[in-house]
């Protein structure tokens, strides 16, 4: 292993002396050749390393200036020993004729991260590629050098006890008790039919109505172009559009009053909340229509707006922002357990699909109320992975282990990068989707959505956003 040192980068650049992009090259030519797998490996976290090295050369006091480059060779896949997680790596890499890199590739593998903690992402596994050396995590200052796995990984990542969540020594671990507690209620229920859309909006706005309000501020009920919509801190200098989510079918300004209102005192920024059409009354694309509208019509009044959305709410305003790139610029987009692809055909559909809180059942159903035509589920206005994402704004994403939408998310943080967008993503592990709405219940879900509201504010303000891969 070796490390440049954030110091050493930093004043490297600083003075002139060499590129970031020179210091990365000479950086990776000093690690050895241990094994095919490590090699392979590295190959894809050099191009991840280079790309941030030339965004450092483009912007020298940009969030990733000074990010020390490390590569540890230690592989892990989900929960299971390094040593198989390598394994398994090197069975793929010795399976087939073609260099190590390009069975990788013909696999599916991309390095989703920058390269303080990147996640190697194989088709139909993940592969944690622990990249600390003797770096702390500025997202996680409690983490020991060289990192950690399974359930001591959860406790320093949240701060939390993480717990098991069966009796058996092999069972998920789970950020605390309260949050695992509340997925073993749910697992014990009797499978039951999907609810029409009136129940599910009820029992939505039941839930809401029992957790916690947000921060008190001002809060107007307006229409822009005709679209209903709430306004929280008018007048502030950044505005947000923020897209709701609940599956196309239910959610609304009420079901998420108490989340928009944290990210808008935690951001200081003005927050509009869209009240879009849902379906299944109004299928797609009516939710993008509207978002389209009420953004088109904050641009003419107040310049560019940041996109910010949960769960289908993050794939609402990623259609938008498609579809007005070419006519409005974006400040940013935010993002937490975002949908991107309604095949919902990822491997964390399956693994993650039943017992954690959102099934993929639901989701199925959910997305035939909204776009019921398979043909359209990668058309480049509706799938993110058949555009081209270039010229969309910086992103930050979050997802959390336990979520269905999982690896889709993360994917699409991929793509971004490739495409040569700035991204800020994380992981919270041990975690269910949508899990600000459980902060109430789970303390590691509160710490969650403090974590990411503090990165947004920074990140709206132009400061360095310390959002780990």
């Amino acid at each position: 292993m070796w490390r440049l040192t954030a110091v050493e980068q930093a004043a490297a650049v600083r003075t002139g002396d060499v590129s970031a992009v020179a210091l990365t090259e000479r950086h990776l030519a000093r690690i050895a050749e241990v094994n095919p797998v490590v090699n392979a490996v590295t190959q894809l976290l050099a191009e991840r390393a280079l790309a941030d090295a030339a965004a450092v050369d483009r912007n020298p006091t940009g969030p990733l200036a000074g990010v020390p480059v490390t590569v540890k060779e230690s592989i892990a896949v989900g929960g299971v020993p390094t040593t198989h997680g390598a394994a398994r790596l090197r069975n793929l890499v010795a399976a087939a004729d073609a260099p190590p890199v390009a069975r990788l590739r013909a696999a599916g593998a991309v390095i989703v991260g920058h390269t303080n903690m990147p996640t190697l992402t194989l088709a139909g596994m993940h592969s944690r590629s622990e990249l600390f050396g003797d770096t702390v995590n500025p997202w996680h200052p409690a983490r020991t050098p060289g990192g950690s796995s399974g359930g001591d990984a959860v406790a320093v990542a949240t701060g939390m006890a993480a717990v098991r969540l069966g009796n058996d020594a092999g069972g998920p671990w789970i950020a605390d008790e309260r949050l695992a507690a509340l997925v073993r209620e749910a697992a014990a229920q009797p499978v039951s039919a999907v609810p029409d859309p009136v129940t599910l909006r009820g029992a939505a706005r039941a839930r809401a109505a029992a957790r916690r309000p947000g921060p008190a501020m001002t809060a107007e009920d307006r229409r822009l172009d005709g679209v209903p919509v709430r306004v929280y801190q008018p007048g502030s200098a950044v505005t947000v559009v923020y897209l709701h989510g609940g599956g196309f079918v239910f959610g609304d300004l009420e079901t998420h009053d108490a989340q928009v209102r944290r990210l808008a005192a935690a951001t200081g920024t003005t927050v509009v909340a869209v009240d879009y059409r849902r379906a299944p009354e109004h299928p797609w694309p009516a939710a993008i229509d509207d978002a389209v509208a009420v953004i088109r019509q904050l641009y003419a009044s107040t310049g560019p707006v940041a996109l910010a959305g949960d769960s289908a709410g993050g794939l609402i305003a990623i259609q938008a922002a498609l579809r007005l790139r070419d006519e409005t610029p974006f400040l940013a987009q935010l993002l937490i357990c975002p949908n991107t692809d309604l095949s919902l055909s990822s491997p964390s559909m399956t693994t993650k699909g039943a017992g954690w809180l959102l099934d993929a059942a639901a989701l199925r159903q959910w997305r035939d109320m909204w776009l019921p035509d398979p043909e359209l589920w990668h058309a480049p206005s509706v799938d993110p992975a058949a555009s081209d994402l270039r010229g969309l704004p910086p992103a930050l994403i979050v997802t959390a282990e336990h979520d269905p939408l999982r690896d889709e998310g993360e994917a699409y943080a991929a793509r971004l990068r490739h495409a040569g967008v700035e991204v800020r993503h994380r992981r919270e592990p041990g975690l269910v989707h949508n899990f600000p709405t459980l902060r109430d219940v789970s303390p590691a879900a509160a710490a969650a959505e403090d974590r990411f509201l503090a990165a947004a504010a920074a990140f709206l303000s132009g400061g360095p956003a310390t959002l780990p891969a």
